[in-house]
């Protein structure tokens, strides 16, 4: 069977079916809301659902990189399945409040978490992908600043883990998001993760260090500094990834940390570096460009163009370090973009100071998010 999609409810019926090639895996519902404005809330899935596929089927290959986690989480997989395949080898899961996150305490329902978690081992089985993106979509219609996806309750947790196992229950006893990003490790081709209104802590930092060791590029979304999307304090915990060599921080954030924190962080992440090609970069967003659900644009493409670098040389371009030995309070420009540029620059000349190479920090310009072109957009009926 090829098509756009295959509502997997009663899909357990069609009991000749050995093969699917789709976009996605839908449910009926999708639709009818997307038909209605305003559009209804979706039912909040505060208890995972369960969608046998067809008893016979031996080869399942999804085309698109957005996915429900809701569908793909929870599938009852048959014995028959020797095929799991994703196309667009990207993976995209957008989280709604409301439907996967509790409102409006933003915190992820135990049900989805366990889904993230069974979603990722049934990746696991395509070699081809190299690239996860994580949403969260919080911000009530109108509302400029998203908030941060927080982990379910630790009660929650316990709740959840007393719960029958499912296909993937395993590491589902970590605090915080672990369950889930632990989960990401299982994923064998796995270069690239980005994360959008996402609240990571410690912990969460020294689980990707610790279980995403083929990582290479890492972008974190967030709009505020509080609560932290990921503590400054905890980027030098990235410095044992073998393989990074980008870590894409948003400037809306990062811009609001202590300057103090900030040049410090990142001057032990980039001196403990396993990876000697790491670089950091700043990512800023045009100023009166509308508000995103976060970069969706692939970060190992980015390069420095003409913002933040100028005509100037580097020496030139470098505030001067205050009396003592820190960095120097610059007073930025009237607009957002030039305290980026002000902050990228105290953070060169703390580099230059450690004896490190400047231009390992570096910032660009983003406008809206780019379509990264992964979706098949053909108009086969099933």
């Amino acid at each position: 069977m090829a098509g756009r999609g295959l509502d997997v409810r009663g899909a357990e019926a069609l009991s000749g079916l050995t093969s699917v090639r789709l976009d996605q895996l839908v449910l009926p519902c999708d639709d009818e809301r997307l038909n209605v404005w305003p559009r209804p809330p979706a039912p909040a899935f505060t208890v995972a659902p369960s969608w046998p596929l067809p008893p016979q089927l031996h080869s399942l290959e999804l085309r698109r990189a957005q996915q429900k986690v809701e569908v793909l989480g929870c599938l009852q997989l048959p014995l028959a399945l020797q095929k799991v395949g994703l196309q667009a080898n990207v993976l995209k899961f957008s989280l709604e409040g409301g439907v996967h996150v509790a409102m409006p305490s933003c915190r992820l329902l135990p049900s989805m978490q366990r889904s993230l978690v069974n979603a990722f081992a049934l990746a696991s089985a395509s070699r081809s992908l190299w690239c996860v993106e994580v949403a969260f979509e919080g911000a009530p219609f109108g509302v400029d600043e998203s908030p941060l996806l927080l982990p379910p309750a630790p009660e929650e947790v316990a709740a959840a883990a007393a719960a029958p196992a499912g296909r993937a229950s395993s590491g589902l006893h970590r605090p915080g998001h672990g369950p889930w990003l632990a989960a990401l490790g299982s994923l064998p081709s796995l270069a690239e993760l980005r994360l959008a209104h996402v609240a990571l802590d410690e912990e969460d930092v020294r689980t990707i260090a610790t279980c995403l060791t083929r990582l290479e590029v890492l972008c974190l979304t967030a709009d505020a500094a509080e609560p932290p999307c990921c503590p400054a304090a905890s980027w030098p915990l990235l410095a044992r990834l073998p393989r990074l060599r980008l870590l894409a921080l948003d400037a809306r954030f990062v811009s609001q940390l202590p300057r103090g924190e900030v040049a410090e962080a990142v001057r032990a992440l980039l001196t403990e570096a396993a990876c000697k090609e790491l670089r950091v970069c700043l990512r800023h967003r045009r100023a009166g460009d509308s508000e995103s659900e976060g970069y969706s644009s692939g970060d190992s493409d980015i390069e420095e163009g003409s913002a933040g670098s100028g005509d100037e040389s580097p020496e030139s371009s470098q505030p001067e370090a205050s009396e003592g030995g820190g960095m120097s309070d610059v007073g930025p420009r009237e607009d957002s973009g030039g305290r980026v540029e002000v902050l990228v620059r105290l953070l060169q000349a703390e580099l230059r100071g450690a004896g490190l190479d400047p231009e390992r920090v570096f910032w660009v310009v983003t406008d809206d998010d780019d379509d990264d072109g992964d979706d098949n957009d053909d108009d086969d009926d099933v």
